[in-house]
C-alpha cells in the first residue's frame, strides 16, 4: 500500500506530489538537478548566490519551459544585504 500525502500541508500550499524539497546546495542545484526533482514530483530550488539576473532567468526559463510544476529560487540573504546593486536586480 502506498502512502497518499494528498492531505499533508506542503503538499496542499506548494501543489507538490510529494512533501519533500530539494536543498539548493552550491552550483550543482542548477537547471539539469532541479527539472528532475520537479518530475519526481518534490519542489525543486535553484540556487541563485552565483548568477546574475540574466543567468537566474535562464535557469528559471529552462525549468519552467519543461514543467508547469512548483520551482522555487533560493536566495541568500545575508550575502544579498551585502550587495545592494545585486538584491534591487534580483527582486524587479
Amino acid at each position: 500500500m502506498m502512502h497518499s500525502f494528498e492531505n499533508h500541508r506542503v503538499v496542499r500550499h506548494t501543489g507538490a506530489e510529494f512533501p519533500i524539497f530539494q536543498a539548493p546546495i552550491g552550483v550543482i542545484s542548477r537547471e539539469s538537478l532541479v527539472s528532475a526533482v520537479v518530475a519526481a514530483g518534490a519542489v525543486g530550488l535553484i540556487e541563485t548566490m552565483f548568477l546574475d539576473p540574466a543567468g537566474m532567468q535562464e535557469q528559471f526559463d529552462f525549468v519552467r519551459a519543461r514543467t508547469n510544476r512548483p520551482i522555487g529560487l533560493h536566495f541568500a540573504i545575508d550575502w544579498l544585504i551585502e550587495r545592494p546593486e545585486q538584491e534591487k536586480a534580483m527582486l524587479k
